[in-house]
């Protein structure tokens, strides 16, 4: 308990969880690598995340983020400005004999691009990740394709199938019906702010979860007296 308590107090005073550590975002670079784009993408924050919830907040096609952290601010939100031309598909349900949220549908999209069909599966979730719950909104990102056929598996076991669906739009599907075209009007526009640093204490340090090993050491024996030297490895 004293530790608790101790450390309870190293946060009510400002101390940090994670050691001061920078939030990281890797990027899929569809090989056996992941490449580090924390930097370019302004997610290298300093500060104790926590939850982060994916969302198309402003209904330009593309994901906007949430997260929060203990420390302040306490909620941050970064909206994707980017400009690729990528084409998008979101999908909103709602059953009728499932439950109305339609938690635990599973929906499978067919694409195509100048060629054979690719598909795409995304399940409707009641939370992602530590105290966190996403938009229920189901966005296919579609990059220069466009959709063919879509799937649905209710929650209930019931199935339906659609084509003919349109790129760049929004659709709200109950269960049993046909899909109704949901019109975007909506327009966010939030002024860029610029937050200082926060300052790192100059007695700041980390302490290991075990001992660290002691360096390799030659001892080298001589007539008159023992000298010991640390073994190098320069490259």
């Amino acid at each position: 308990m004293q530790a608790w308590q101790a450390l309870g107090k190293i946060l009510r005073d400002g101390g940090s969880w994670s050691g001061h550590e920078r939030n990281c975002c890797f990027l899929n670079t569809q090989s056996d690598q992941f490449a580090d784009v924390s930097s370019i993408v302004g997610l290298d924050q300093v500060s104790d995340s926590r939850a982060i919830a994916l969302v198309d907040w402003d209904h330009d096609g593309d994901l906007d983020l949430w997260y929060s952290n203990r420390t302040a601010p306490r909620v941050r939100y970064l909206q994707n400005d980017s400009k690729t031309g990528n084409r998008y598909l979101a999908i909103r349900l709602q059953g009728t004999k499932s439950n109305r949220d339609a938690i635990g549908a599973r929906l499978e999209l067919e694409t195509t691009l100048e060629g054979p069909t690719s598909k795409s599966i995304q399940t409707l979730r009641a939370g992602e990740g530590y105290l966190a719950q996403s938009s229920k909104w189901i966005h296919f990102g579609l990059g220069k394709s466009q959709p063919v056929k879509l799937r649905i598996r209710w929650p209930g076991g019931a199935e339906q199938s659609f084509s003919r669906m349109k790129s760049n739009t929004r659709y709200l599907i109950v269960e049993g019906q046909q899909p109704q075209e949901i019109a975007s009007a909506r327009a966010v526009e939030l002024a860029d702010i610029t937050l200082p640093e926060p300052r790192v204490p100059s007695n700041l340090r980390i302490v290991p979860a075990r001992p660290l090993p002691w360096p390799v050491e030659n001892v080298v024996l001589t007539d008159s007296f023992t000298s010991v030297f640390r073994t190098e490895t320069l490259s």
